[in-house]
């Protein structure tokens, strides 16, 4: 036992703090932080002071060693040293601050009341008003009043209150952790557990993660103790707990939680990015982008899509309306952007099907367009043309009669429209307002983008408008002359790969056999094909890679027919068949303001930008070698003369054998034979000019081309033609 009789080894909070060196606030910060007054430790580390003015005062053991004061008697009985090195969790910056803040106003208020010599009412009364009023009579640090700015009556007494009831710790604010908090940091399961909810069930909330916790891990948890090391037994935290678990991982690991549960968020709130993304385009038609969406608008035969084509130069944009997305769809806007602007060096577009076909990527293989494609996943790698879309979503759809919304929310509320004005006896037409078809459609976005939308600043051009970049530019456009070069180049594969194999018959496509002479040196080989989109009885022969055009081979009974008009004729007779199946449909309504409002405002921007003028830029002739076959395949089909290749030493050498077998087969009706032949030649020249036979000729000329002595004359007339070059 400690002999309370020497009391040299107690001291009061005074004495400890000019042994410590330090103020008698510090000194009391310090025994209320190491908790120096545990229950267990009375009347043996601490007690209550028996004399004038109450208080507590302390044993020596609780002072460090090298601060113990001399001469103290000797005690009996061992007293074991005290570690008070975990005895609290720290305060972080701000609590300290707000301690040491209404501690310093405490100890004015009481220096105040003593020099004022009023009554404790009447001085904290005063002390309000001059602290309130930052009076030059209370000597308050700076420091201090911007952590507490204004005090009242209620304020001081219940800091004062807080002081004597629960030391001076209590001023700091509720700055330890709750009841339950450890089990989070040393509970490394329960932990786990939550965050992996949270992240794939984002709205969850702090009740189903305790019944789902309490089903995995039970009522008792174990945990590891950061104070002792060890492991324990702890109770679940209540699911308030789990509620606030949840509210503060969300609040402190925003970027991590938007990267797992929401990744379009973390793309545009959350990524960093390094400088300017398009810094590096600097002329016109150095990058294109191109995307495509389903319009928001519904036109009088359904919902549509749109193709855009943006210029990242200038963000020059052109739109297709479509039915469906594919890749037909895809190579009409690319042949129409690259007639207007020109030839692009670079073409960005996403994964989708329309873009990564066989047909799309052969095309822009062979005009020479560097074709590259975003990473799956990640839209905003094409975020100039990403952003048009939802301008023409946002900007121009919205006014359009049919609109239907951007989200389900906005459907939502229009099918409530709808229900709504259904009661009313509205008819439908009138509560979608549909009336637009696609040609109409088309033509609304078009002039909305080239009479307004170029004429407006944009951020990513510096404020600039389109129409100011676009029409700065000096440099030269790459473009592809001829007319109908491009067309031949686009021209659509038959089934597949656009593959054939010669056969002695010609080539076969889609069960109709397209012949030339030049095909007879090509039994046995392969060949690319290309349909003529205008007429059914021709096709386009390429050989190698890159191509090397054969030759325009023709169906003589088909010459002439449109592949449109035979398209067309089907369509008809379907739609026939469905006018006769169908009720005769409701005429249409009269026009509303939305409509008004969309053309009051196109009109209006054509008025105020109508006298600006496009200024023309240099032209640069661009061709490869895909291009110059399609220049001599289109000269073929105009009847120009096309330049002769020379034979190859196998060509030439069978060509040889051919001819020696005709001279040994030679017969004195070998004459007649001829005219045969030059007859033949005859009808073929007036095919090509364009002159239409008649069914005996027609019938005539078949079935002479599909005979031995007209082959052999083919291959005969090529050899001695190549003879008489050499």
């Amino acid at each position: 036992m400690i002999d309370d009789k020497e009391s040299i080894v107690w001291h009061s909070v005074v004495e400890i703090a000019d042994f410590l060196g330090m103020t008698r606030r510090a000194a009391e910060f310090r025994i209320q932080e190491q908790k120096w007054r545990r229950p267990e430790w009375e009347n043996r580390y601490w007690r209550r002071r028996a004399g004038a003015g109450g208080g507590y005062e302390y044993h020596r053991l609780l002072l460090p060693r090298d601060r113990r004061i001399d001469g103290t008697v000797e005690v009996t009985g061992a007293v074991p040293e005290v570690d008070l090195s975990m005895a609290v969790t720290p305060m972080n910056t701000r609590e300290a601050r707000r301690l040491d803040a209404r501690l310093t106003i405490l100890d004015a208020l009481e220096a105040f009341r003593e020099a004022s010599g009023m009554g404790q009412v009447e001085a904290e009364g005063l002390f309000v008003r001059l602290y309130n009023a930052r009076a030059g009579r209370l000597e308050i640090p700076d420091e201090i009043r911007a952590t507490v700015r204004d005090v009242s009556l209620a304020t001081l007494r219940r800091w004062r209150k807080e002081k004597r009831e629960a030391g001076i710790v209590a001023l700091a604010g509720h700055y330890g952790p709750r009841r339950g908090a450890d089990v989070w940091s040393g509970c490394e399961p329960l932990r786990t557990l939550v965050i992996g909810l949270i992240t794939t069930v984002p709205h969850v909330g702090g009740k189903m993660a305790w019944e789902l916790a309490r089903a995995r891990l039970g009522e008792q948890v174990e945990m590891m103790n950061p104070r002792t090391g060890k492991k324990e037994s702890r109770s679940l935290p209540s699911q308030r707990e789990f509620q606030r678990f949840i509210q503060r991982f969300k609040s402190e690991n925003k970027t991590l939680f938007a990267f797992a549960t929401n990744p379009d968020r973390f793309r545009g709130a959350f990524r960093v990015t390094a400088g300017r993304m398009y810094d590096g385009i600097v002329r016109r038609n150095q990058l294109w982008e191109f995307d495509a969406s389903p319009a928001d608008c519904l036109c009088l035969d359904g919902r549509y899509s749109l193709y855009v084509m943006v210029d990242v130069h200038s963000r020059w944009s052109k739109v297709r309306i479509t039915k469906t997305p594919r890749t037909e769809a895809a190579l009409l806007l690319l042949r129409d952007c690259i007639l207007d602007w020109g030839v692009p060096v670079e073409l960005k577009t996403d994964n989708g099907s329309d873009f990564t076909s066989r047909q799309f990527m052969d095309v822009v293989r062979r005009i020479g367009i560097q074709h590259s494609l975003c990473d799956a996943g990640q839209p905003q790698q094409k975020a100039a043309v990403e952003r048009m879309i939802g301008t023409i979503q946002h900007g121009f759809m919205e006014m359009q009669p049919g609109y239907i919304g951007h989200s389900v929310t906005d459907r939502k509320q229009i099918e409530a429209r709808k229900t709504f004005l259904a009661r009313l006896g509205q008819p439908d037409e009138k509560i979608f307002c549909v009336e637009l078809t696609r040609e109409a459609l088309q033509a609304r976005v078009t002039e909305w983008i080239e009479k307004k939308w170029v004429f407006e600043p944009h951020e990513g051009l510096g404020n600039k408008t389109p129409f100011e970049v676009r029409n700065s530019y000096r440099g030269p456009i790459a473009r592809i002359e001829g007319e109908g070069v491009l067309e031949h180049l686009l021209a659509p594969p038959p089934d597949g790969d656009g593959v054939r194999t010669v056969t002695g018959k010609g080539i076969r496509v889609n069960n109709i056999h397209y012949t030339h002479g030049s095909l007879g040196l090509l039994v046995g080989q392969e060949v690319q094909v290309r349909l003529d989109p205008d007429d059914l009885g021709r096709i386009y022969v390429y050989q190698g890679e890159p191509w090397e055009f054969v030759c325009v081979a023709i169906n003589p009974e088909r010459v002439g027919v449109s592949r449109a008009e035979v398209a067309a004729k089907v369509k008809s007779q379907q739609k026939k068949l469905l006018d006769d199946a169908m009720v005769e449909v409701k005429e249409a309504k009269k026009q509303i303001n939305l409509r008004t409002m969309s053309d009051e405002i196109v009109a209006d921007a054509a008025r105020r930008n109508g006298s600006l003028v496009s200024f023309p830029t240099p032209v640069q002739t661009h061709t490869t070698e895909n291009i110059s076959a399609a220049i001599e395949a289109m000269n073929a089909k105009n009847g120009q003369p096309t330049a002769d290749k020379p034979l190859t030493e196998r060509q030439l050498g069978k060509l040889v054998q051919i001819g020696e077998r005709l001279k040994q087969a030679a017969t004195p009706e070998r004459d007649e034979a001829g005219i045969r032949y030059a007859n033949a030649l005859v009808l073929e020249a007036r095919l090509a000019s364009g002159e239409t036979l008649t069914e005996a000729e027609a019938q005539q000329l078949r079935r002479y081309q599909g005979s031995n002595e007209y082959k052999s004359r083919q291959r005969l007339e090529a050899f001695y033609r190549t003879a008489n070059r050499s």
